[in-house]
């Protein structure tokens, strides 16, 4: 996903995460999260993984937590697509092993759920006693909300038995908010960049076929549907895709052509 795609979006974005930044929160650490940062960040980012690495930062650095994001993935499997560090991913996947947990459940009720002591957490068991051997005494976990519904959830875990009171909560959030539409965006921005990469491999793979095509005609004396049935069948004469049987009859072509160089040894 490279800058110019981004740019390209610059207006959308801006579109789509305006309306939700008048909430009263005017302290710095709430400003890095409002309309124009997550656009700065957008635009500055090369990859979905970079953007949504220095989105986990933020969030971990504003509710001074650990902080990583679970997508669903093919199948409507969680993963994590992003943390601040290898601990909060082993939190995540300890989760998804157990098919239980706050985040997963906060992914399929769509409501923020709170772990205050993971000492005295009985739900989703074992799951709170195998998150005490790898340290974390607490969590918070967010829905990330888009058209569709729940996509992830923000995930932050604390060191230490935490209570969240009404100011981290509202500031959790806000965070999950802004976030939520960060994310839904840049997937869009991904699958579109994609989108682009494969019509590009497609118009490729066909101007080689067509090439194929041409010198067969040429070689076999035939027309070019004569050609490509005849390129079908070294296809499934050899269980090679269409394409590389192609390829091949091109570079032969190419190697034999006046001025090639000739094969080196290998």
């Amino acid at each position: 996903m490279t800058c110019a795609v981004l740019r390209s979006w610059n207006r959308w974005v801006l579109a789509q995460v305006r309306p939700h930044c008048m909430d009263g929160f005017d302290d710095y650490e709430a400003r890095t999260m409002d309309a124009g940062a997550l656009q700065e960040l957008l635009l500055r980012t090369e990859t979905l993984e970079e953007f949504l690495g220095e989105l986990t930062i933020r969030a971990a650095r504003e509710t001074e937590h650990r902080c990583g994001i679970t997508l669903r993935g093919d199948h409507g499997r969680p993963y994590t697509v992003a943390t601040t560090d290898e601990l909060t991913r082993t939190l995540d996947e300890l989760q998804y092993a157990e098919g239980e947990g706050p985040c997963l459940e906060a992914l399929d009720s769509g409501v923020p759920v709170f772990v205050t002591d993971m000492a005295t957490e009985t739900r989703w068991a074992p799951y709170p006693e195998h998150a005490l051997e790898v340290g974390a005494r607490s969590s918070m976990s967010y829905p990330l909300f888009s058209g569709e519904g729940a996509i992830g959830t923000l995930n932050l875990y604390a060191f230490e038995p935490l209570a969240p009171g009404p100011s981290m909560q509202a500031r959790a959030a806000h965070i999950a908010e802004h976030a939520a539409g960060a994310v839904a965006i840049a997937l869009r921005i991904a699958e579109h960049s994609k989108a682009i990469d494969n019509l590009r491999t497609a118009l490729t793979s066909r101007s080689t076929i067509d090439q194929a095509i041409g010198i067969l005609m040429a070689q076999q004396r035939c027309d070019a549907r004569a050609a490509f049935t005849l390129l079908r069948q070294a296809s499934q004469g050899r269980n090679i895709k269409l394409r590389e049987v192609a390829a091949g009859i091109v570079t032969a072509v190419e190697r034999k052509a006046p001025g090639a160089e000739p094969p080196g040894r290998y």
